[in-house]
């Protein structure tokens, strides 16, 4: 059996993997784990037709195979065994291209990818919009969250600069041109 966590949100395709890992795992069993700098060439293989003395099946987790041109190899050619295998094998992997995921997807009992989320940047012109409404405590509250965001004092201090001077400007001028 094979399931594949993977994705760019690294700490939930991890905590993910791992609790297949313990809903799998008999009581008192260890899970080998797999990794790129340890791989043999030909392990996969070997692992996944191989048949257990001590349990009725293994579990292996093989972390990141793609960081290592052989092990993403064999792990590509080894798919059909590790999908048919007694033996589970639990993969946490990065991002994958398209024709990877689709291949694997064909062998796979599981296969869950976790994104990260994008985070919505702080914009400072509403803090120029805040200014220009003279709204002193939304002005207030906004400062503090470009501070939070780590907005950097040259950026806000230039943004209020700029909307000082717009405000100065349509003060002294009558029309629009």
């Amino acid at each position: 059996m094979l399931q594949v966590f993977y994705g760019s949100d690294q700490v939930k395709a991890r905590q993910q993997a791992h609790l297949a890992i313990d809903a799998v795992l008999p009581e008192g069993a260890e899970c080998l784990r797999i990794e790129a700098e340890a791989y043999e060439p030909g392990q996969l293989l070997a692992l996944g037709s191989s048949v257990s003395l001590f349990a009725p099946s293994e579990v292996y987790l093989l972390e990141s195979p793609a960081s290592d041109a052989v092990f993403q190899e064999d792990f590509m050619a080894a798919l059909p065994v590790l999908g048919e295998s007694v033996h589970t094998f639990i993969v946490i992997e990065g991002d994958m291209l398209a024709a990877e995921k689709k291949k694997i997807a064909k062998h796979a009992s599981v296969v869950e990818e976790y994104k990260k989320s994008a985070t919505a940047k702080f914009n400072p012109f509403v803090m120029a919009d805040a200014l220009a409404l003279r709204d002193k405590r939304s002005l207030w509250l906004l400062y503090q969250e470009a501070k939070q965001n780590n907005l950097a004092a040259e950026e806000i201090i230039g943004t209020f600069w700029w909307q000082l001077k717009s405000i100065r400007l349509a003060a002294l001028t009558r029309t629009p041109e």
